[in-house]
């Protein structure tokens, strides 16, 4: 009965380690599968951005163009409208990439801005600009000046590299009627 027994155990372990191999076996290849499906959809994300930037760069150029008549006007309207919808559309692929892959560079934004958060940030440290010649220069870029919306935003900023003159301008004015700061949305700053 012991013989017996011993080959019933025998014949159980052997049939256990196969299907533990088996099954590693098609977790490796799920794994596999996943990893492949993730560089074809970093090489995707890559061929869509070099189409992405250039179109970006083209409508901002195209929104820099003076409003001369109600016909231009309603193609600005337009051209800001798919703007905003692209760069809706490229943020989300970007976040889908990053939460399927930790190393992906994926970047929303025209070049040489930078994305923090779901905003892209422009820099630069050869331009000196009044507030309002920002404000119109932004206004062109199809942006805004920035809007401080929480501490990790405030950190950001103040973590950037020496801006010279070592400054950057904020989205805030100054509402002599109501005697308080407004950002340029019309909202209140936080007291934080």
């Amino acid at each position: 009965m012991s013989d017996e027994m011993t080959y019933e155990m025998l014949m159980l372990q052997d049939s256990v380690r196969v299907r533990s191999n088996q099954d590693g076996n098609n977790l490796r290849k799920e794994v596999l599968q996943m990893s492949n499906d993730i560089k074809s959809d970093s090489k995707k994300l890559s061929q869509l951005q070099k189409i992405i930037h250039p179109q970006q760069d083209n409508l901002s150029e195209v929104l820099n163009i003076s409003q001369k008549d109600p016909t231009e006007e309603s193609l600005q309207s337009q051209i800001s409208a798919l703007l905003e919808r692209q760069r809706q559309m490229a943020t989300k692929l970007c976040k889908e990439f990053l939460i399927h892959t930790s190393d992906h560079k994926c970047n929303p934004c025209p070049k040489a801005w930078q994305w923090h958060g779901n905003s892209c940030y422009y820099f630069t440290t050869h331009e000196e600009k009044s507030w309002s010649d920002s404000r119109k220069d932004c206004i062109g870029k199809n942006a805004t000046l920035v809007k401080i919306d929480n501490i990790k935003e405030r950190d950001f900023l103040q973590a950037q590299p020496s801006l010279t003159p070592s400054f950057f301008w904020l989205g805030l004015s100054w509402n002599s009627t109501g005697r308080h700061w407004l950002w340029e949305d019309g909202s209140s700053p936080s007291p934080t």
